[in-house]
């Protein structure tokens, strides 16, 4: 038997398991879990760093400066958090979401304050009937506190022996037939308080009078209670003018003084009374932080009544502001936001925004947006946690080295 058709064979069989053996090993070998990451690279290239403005997400530069729109300081951003703030939202899913677009536009806006007021007696209409002599009451006509009087209306007769000499003076001279003394009798009674007029029957007697209408609000004496010089009869407030208190909160739009406002009450509904301006009372209200105004109301009538409760309303003037309707406003106590859609309509972004006046349900922009922009009007809630949660996922990957490895 030939050898060499038995070695050959056996040569080629050995081949084929040896290569066989060979790639089973390649095939099972396990990888190197850090292969073709030049850790070392990565961590000596420094990271893109991304300025960006606050009110102005959409401005993005390579190093500091100022905002090219509104001129603010720019402010060190995370291009990875800034990247995440883009949300799409396929145009049919927009319609399925319900979401709607409306543009920035200028509008013509003022805005109307409402302050809580409460009317109040005008300090400046109380007067004190009084009389001049010592004396006592012979008669008291207005009998309790509270009672509406007219102006000469008689509230207390008194007697006074001052008076009734100086009475029997004017009385003797009248019937000498001597004016320039009887006028010289006549200005002693009214030095006393006496208008010789409304001298009494009786000899040294006269009566004290309202001064003004109003409400009789203390008597301070009795029938047959002893007077003295300058003691006060009555404390009359006058009605014809009021004030209204009215609450402005701190921060809030102010009246001028002398502005004519109008006033709601809610004792006389549908019916509009006209208050002016006087003056802000010099402190602000405890920790309500309110600014307290006084307002003239006139009252010829009467038909005001102290303690009456109602509303002032404060319109700012006319202004044109850019304006979005309210409802597409994030109010998140801390700031607002509004959702702003790119011009591909399919993509959006969250930006903060300065609100001013409101009205009719319509709000002006300050800061932030610019005309013509399209932001979201209704289903900006949906798309502003999406961004929320994106920023919060790209927030983690930065912060973690070894992400994605």
């Amino acid at each position: 038997m030939n050898p060499h058709r038995i070695l050959y064979p056996l040569l080629i069989a050995g081949a084929f398991a040896g290569g066989w053996w060979l790639s089973r090993d390649s095939a099972t070998a396990p990888a190197d879990p850090f292969a073709g990451h030049a850790h070392g690279e990565l961590q000596s290239q420094p990271a893109t760093e991304v300025w960006t403005c606050p009110m102005h997400p959409e401005v993005r530069q390579d190093g500091p400066g100022s905002c090219p729109i509104c001129g603010m300081t720019l402010i060190r951003a995370n291009a990875a958090v800034g990247a995440a703030t883009s949300v799409h939202v396929a145009p049919g899913l927009q319609q399925s979401l319900g979401i709607r677009l409306v543009e920035v536009q200028r509008q013509t806006l003022e805005q109307t304050t409402r302050a809580p007021l409460r009317l109040a007696w005008d300090e400046r209409e109380l007067i004190a009937e009084q009389t001049r002599v010592e004396g006592y009451v012979t008669a008291l006509h207005v009998r309790a506190p509270g009672t509406p009087v007219r102006r000469g209306q008689a509230i207390a007769t008194i007697y006074s022996a001052m008076v009734a000499q100086a009475a029997d003076e004017w009385r003797l001279l009248q019937t000498l037939g001597r004016p320039e003394l009887v006028a010289a009798a006549s200005e002693r009674l009214r030095r006393l308080g006496v208008n010789p007029a409304r001298l009494g029957k009786r000899p040294g007697e006269f009566t004290v009078t309202a001064s003004r209408d109003g409400v009789v609000e203390e008597l301070t004496v009795a029938e047959g209670s002893m007077v003295s010089a300058g003691m006060p009869v009555a404390r009359v407030r006058g009605t014809a003018k009021l004030w209204a208190i009215a609450e402005f909160r701190e921060g809030e739009a102010q009246p001028e003084p002398g502005q004519m406002l109008d006033l709601e009450l809610a004792a006389l509904p549908g019916e509009p009374v006209a208050a002016r301006a006087l003056e802000a009372l010099p402190m602000l209200e405890g920790e309500r932080r309110v600014l307290q105004w006084r307002l003239e109301v006139a009252n010829p009538d009467g038909h005001l009544k102290p303690g009456m409760l109602g509303e002032v309303l404060l319109a700012s003037a006319p202004r044109r502001v850019l304006a979005v309707p309210a409802e597409a406003v994030i109010r998140t106590g801390e700031r607002y936001l509004v959702i702003v859609a790119e011009d591909d309509g399919a993509h959006f972004r969250s930006v903060p925004v300065q609100l001013g006046i409101e009205q009719d349900g319509m709000v002006a922009i300050r800061r932030g947006l610019t005309e013509g922009q399209r932001v979201v009007a209704s289903g900006q809630f949906l798309i502003d946690s999406e961004a929320n949660l994106r920023r919060a996922f790209a927030g983690e990957k930065a912060a973690d080295p070894h992400a994605g490895h």
